[in-house]
């Protein structure tokens, strides 16, 4: 990217999330304090073309030329975790193209890399380990197209796991015993458990989960707490790393009302409904939903939480 481009953006940011049907977008800084939150929005398929959508969007709200958040789709990469190879960090992501190349489906000379360091003491063996994210280059473009052509300036991609690792240094700030949190995000026909201490993504894990995401849809809450419990044993047994001080859970659709008591008394953590409303000043018409629609967005834009 040019960075004169950066230099003439306007003031505040922008994020956009890439959803299984659509897109959600949300902006900081924008038009008030550099923390409020200014605009958010869900552009779905059911509105035609999501490039127009996106470029009305910005349009409307007046956001263009602000710097852009991208946030990877699930769907659109991998995310593997290997033993790093012995070379210096600047080496590091060449080094595991070529390490990674028969375990992802697409041929490595079409695949994008990037890479990121387990943290030390989430390793019991002492083998120095690195996450690895995969995603295709055609798919990156389209969406680095999408992006440019709304009037925004695109100035980092990232994957959705990093946006809630931002939530999760948010929710941190409230007075943390340094153990970290765990976050379940639950969206449709399945969902993902991370677990983040000190800036640091440990450990995630994908499931599949029969959940519809509507309003009205119960959540299959025995099925949901096994595969968050795996994953809590997992973090401790395994890695030796001493439980978190909560579980957050959000997603499509999820509210209190569709976590019952059992659940909660089935885990080894305290629950609770990820909820940023006494946490970041938002627009008046803003409701619990919608913001649970925008989590990744909301967690692009605190990008700099984590820097």
């Amino acid at each position: 990217m040019n960075w004169l481009d950066k230099l003439g953006a306007k003031k505040g940011l922008v994020s956009i999330e890439v959803l299984a049907d659509g897109l959600a977008v949300a902006s900081k800084g924008c038009f008030s304090t550099p923390e409020s939150i200014d605009v958010m929005g869900v552009l779905t398929q059911d509105a035609g073309d999501l490039t127009v959508a996106l470029h009305d969007f910005v349009s409307k709200h007046r956001l263009s030329k602000r710097l852009c958040h991208l946030i990877l789709n699930i769907k659109d990469y991998n995310l593997l975790l290997v033993e790093a190879p012995d070379v210096p960090d600047e080496e590091l992501r060449e080094a595991v193209r070529w390490r990674i190349k028969d375990l992802i489906s697409i041929p490595v000379e079409k695949a994008l890399v990037d890479v990121f360091l387990l943290p030390a003491d989430g390793n019991r063996s002492g083998k120095k380990m690195v996450y690895v994210v995969v995603a295709e280059r055609t798919r990156i473009q389209t969406l680095v197209d999408q992006v440019h052509d709304s009037g925004l300036t695109l100035a980092s991609i990232d994957i959705a796991e990093m946006a809630l690792r931002n939530i999760s240094l948010i929710k941190q700030r409230e007075g943390d015993n340094n153990r970290g949190v765990a976050i379940a995000r639950i969206v449709e026909g399945g969902g993902t458990v991370s677990l983040y201490r000190n800036g640091n993504m440990y450990l995630s894990r994908q499931f599949k989960l029969n959940y519809g995401g509507g309003l009205l849809d119960d959540l299959p809450n025995d099925a949901l707490a096994l595969e968050v419990q795996r994953s809590l044993d997992y973090y401790e047994r395994q890695m030796g790393l001493a439980p978190p001080s909560v579980l957050y859970l959000c997603g499509e659709n999820i509210s209190a009302d569709k976590i019952n008591e059992e659940f909660k008394r089935s885990l080894t953590v305290p629950v609770a409904i990820l909820s940023l409303q006494g946490d970041l000043p938002f627009p008046e018409e803003s409701d619990e939903s919608l913001v649970q629609m925008c989590i990744g967005a909301l967690g692009g834009v605190h990008r700099e939480v984590a820097m």
